[in-house]
């Protein structure tokens, strides 16, 4: 119970203390009661004639100090005091504003010397000039750079020309030997008797004819005769190498020669 009472009463003063109006009207007795509180803390009895009560209530006890000023004072402060600071505020930031104005005003009106011109249009010159000049470094550097991809494509068709052409040139001896191979292709019949129909549909579609067997097909594929190429996506391409052409050469030469 007695714990209860001395937290209700320690609330209390706890609220009056950090409530603005409490601390104010108690800062406000302070000021116009202070020589209650000297001649309390700091006068000893000795040296006062009567009681320390007494004589307070006889000099001191008046209605408009103890509670009459001290009241009026908390309400000044309490009310008025602000509307005044907020006022003063109100205005310094007006003049604030104004001063900066009128600043401003003043430097944006004011005239540059000759001195000052020629320096400004000198500096404007220089960074015209140093612009154009990166602009134009830029530029060169965009067109080297498009020059090099035109060599690299150019190298990368280049590189796959070389490729196919190399893919399609390998073992071939060249059409002088014509003769020659033709002659030990028609050496034997079966296979001869198929070449034109296998150089006619390889030179039209790159295919191989599909009613040829694997073993005729490997045999032309084995002798170098036909070239594969693999290269140009999942299906298969066939071409004459130089050997199969020299003798699809020497075979229409020999078809359509003169009868002696």
């Amino acid at each position: 119970m007695i714990t209860e009472i001395r937290k209700s009463i320690n609330s209390i003063f706890a609220d009056r203390v950090t409530s603005p109006f409490y601390g104010t009207l108690l800062v406000s007795w302070t000021i116009w009661n202070w020589k209650i509180i000297y001649l309390t803390l700091f006068v000893d009895q000795d040296k006062i004639a009567e009681n320390k009560i007494d004589f307070i209530i006889s000099n001191y006890a008046d209605i408009n100090n103890l509670v009459t000023y001290p009241l009026v004072s908390t309400i000044v402060l309490l009310t008025i005091i602000p509307f005044l600071t907020n006022g003063a505020y109100w205005l310094d930031l007006k003049f604030t504003t104004w001063r900066r104005n009128k600043k401003n005003q003043i430097e944006g009106a004011r005239l540059l010397t000759v001195e000052q011109s020629i320096s400004l249009r000198t500096e404007i010159r220089d960074l015209e000039d140093s612009f154009e000049k990166l602009l134009e470094r830029k530029n060169e550097e965009i067109a080297l750079l498009k020059s090099e991809l035109e060599k690299t494509k150019f190298l990368d068709d280049d590189s796959t020309k070389i490729k196919t052409t190399s893919k399609r040139t390998k073992s071939g001896r060249g059409s002088s030997y014509g003769i020659v191979d033709y002659n030990q292709l028609k050496s034997n019949a079966k296979l001869y008797s198929v070449f034109e129909k296998i150089a006619r549909e390889i030179k039209s579609s790159e295919q191989f004819p599909k009613d040829i067997d694997e073993k005729t097909k490997e045999y032309y594929l084995v002798n170098e005769i036909v070239d594969e190429d693999q290269d140009v996506g999942e299906n298969k391409v066939y071409f004459l190498t130089f050997k199969g052409e020299g003798i699809y050469k020497e075979h229409f030469n020999r078809t359509f020669a003169p009868e002696s």
